[in-house]
């Protein structure tokens, strides 16, 4: 039994987790979001790289479409990200100065989920009436992402 937990939790992943990720939103809300985040400095994806003296300027921007639906009662939604990133390191590997640009589209992720108490599917009033009374919603989702290729990669 012990084995068969560990070979479990070796292949189980991190959990991502937004705050109000379940919180309900009335039947057919479709939410749309652009995001920009703009990041520099010593900037290693990876600690383990045998990188030193790194300075990097990374720009990522993502698209979220949301739709939210009733199923079997419950509130449910269906999120797609699109991501994309470029910018550029500067930084020594072994000793040598190396330079890297990067642009290039990231994993893209679609999350489905569906609150499995606390919060049925609603309309507006409802909702309105779910805000002034919130209650403890548990839920549950899965998500999946689509690596994108290093085709786009130069160094």
């Amino acid at each position: 039994m012990l084995a068969a937990i560990h070979i479990a939790a070796a292949a189980a992943s991190a959990q991502e987790l937004s705050p109000r990720a379940y919180w309900p939103a009335p039947n057919g809300t479709n939410l749309l979001v652009a995001a920009y985040q703009y990041t520099k400095g010593d900037i290693v994806t990876d600690p383990s790289l045998p990188l030193t003296g790194v300075d990097s300027s990374i720009n990522y921007a993502q698209l979220t479409y949301q739709h939210t639906f009733s199923l079997f009662t419950r509130t449910a939604t269906l999120q797609l990200n699109v991501p994309y990133t470029w910018g550029s390191s500067d930084g020594f590997a072994e000793g040598e100065l190396r330079s890297r640009d990067i642009s290039a589209m990231a994993d893209a992720r679609f999350r489905f989920s569906v609150n499995l108490r606390g919060a049925p599917s609603m309309d507006a009033e409802g909702f309105q009436a779910r805000r002034a009374n919130p209650q403890t919603i548990v839920g549950a989702s899965f998500s999946c992402r689509r690596r994108q290729a290093d085709t786009n990669r130069r160094e």
